[in-house]
C-alpha cells in the first residue's frame, strides 16, 4: 500500500482489493463492546474509511455492537461517516457496486 499508493498509516492495512480501475484499501475489525481498545480499534478503522488515497478508497468493515441504534459514540460516528464503512456481509455487493 505504501509502495503503490504512497499511503501513510500507522499499521499495515487488513486487505486491498482490485474492482475494475478502483483499488480498495480496508481495514476489518469485530467489535464485542463499547469502550477501552474496542474504540481505539474503532477509530483506526474509521481513520482508514475517511481516507481517499489517490486512486485508492479507504474502507472500515465493521461488525458487531457499532451497528446497534444507541448514543455510543462508536454508533453515532459510523451513522455521520463521510466515508465507507460496511458489514462484512456487505462486502462481495460493495465490490460488485465499484466494479461497474
Amino acid at each position: 500500500a505504501e509502495a503503490k499508493f504512497g499511503i501513510k498509516l500507522e499499521k499495515k492495512p487488513d486487505f486491498i482489493a482490485k474492482a475494475r480501475n478502483t483499488f480498495i484499501i480496508g481495514e476489518a475489525k469485530f467489535l464485542t463492546t463499547h469502550g477501552g481498545n474496542q474504540n481505539n480499534q474503532f477509530r483506526e478503522a474509521m481513520k482508514v474509511a475517511r481516507g481517499r488515497f489517490g486512486i485508492a478508497l479507504g474502507v472500515a468493515v465493521l461488525d458487531g455492537v457499532v451497528w446497534i441504534p444507541s448514543k455510543s459514540m462508536m454508533h453515532k460516528e459510523v451513522c455521520k461517516l463521510g466515508g465507507v464503512a460496511l458489514s462484512a456481509l456487505l462486502m462481495n455487493d460493495f465490490l460488485i457496486s465499484q466494479a461497474k
